[in-house]
């Protein structure tokens, strides 16, 4: 078009014989692209997209993920990529919603489990002796981290797998929240014990495990002895 708009009357007409059949079917494609390509689904377009590169790039490596969403990312790579993806927009919108489903399921799933896992946190750390010691300023205190999570606080700006992660690390908040519980109560008297240490390296035979035992109850031994109240981890 462009050289038919700058060129001479000769070249023009060389222009037009060599690619009329081109500009036909450009200008058919523009109408079609025009009257398909509204401004909701250029917005569906987008999303499509935005699925296809993020939300499917973690279920990609999901290993119990469905061979149903497996089909649904590569038919919507494929026809986000035809020439004529714009004759297939609805097909293109059931395959992303399929992965988008895929995907909040496994969002809602995570959310769940890092709640109940931290309501739960919070009941052990309740019925903790001690816990009814403490004012209602310490109590406080010691719970933040764990009430926080229980109550579901942050979620929605966390990734599934910082939420997974925060979910396996709840006996970990927890041990911390009940060491700062009881050094409220018993000062410097309170110590942790890690138990894994005296089981490193796996148990095989009774007499390691007896071994494994005789070291850590000699040690817990050891402790109180000098005054201390051992947390065991």
């Amino acid at each position: 078009m462009s050289e038919i708009r700058k060129g001479s009357e000769a070249q023009i007409i060389l222009t037009f014989n060599a690619s009329h059949k081109e500009l036909k079917e450009a200008i058919k494609r523009s109408a079609e692209l025009e009257q398909a390509l509204t401004k909701t689904r250029l917005e569906n377009l987008v999303a499509a997209r935005r699925t296809l590169d993020s939300n499917w790039k973690f279920l990609a490596s999901e290993p119990d993920l469905a061979d149903a969403d497996r089909e649904h990312a590569e038919k919507l790579r494929d026809m986000l990529g035809r020439e004529t993806f714009f004759r297939e927009l609805s097909e293109i919108e059931q395959h992303a919603n399929a992965l988008e489903v895929a995907y909040s399921e496994r969002r809602e799933a995570a959310v769940d489990a890092r709640r109940r896992a931290y309501e739960e946190a919070l009941i052990t750390l309740h019925t903790t002796p001690g816990w009814e010691q403490l004012d209602e300023a310490q109590q406080e205190g010691a719970q933040m981290s764990l009430a926080d999570r229980a109550s579901g606080e942050g979620a929605a700006e966390l990734s599934i797998p910082l939420l997974r992660e925060q979910t396996q690390s709840c006996g970990h908040v927890l041990n911390a929240a009940i060491e700062q519980m009881l050094t409220a109560v018993d000062g410097n008297r309170v110590t942790s014990l890690s138990v894994g240490s005296f089981f490193a390296g796996g148990i095989e035979t009774d007499e390691q495990l007896e071994a494994a035992l005789e070291g850590l109850r000699e040690k817990i031994a050891e402790l109180i002895a000098t005054g201390k109240k051992v947390l065991v981890q």
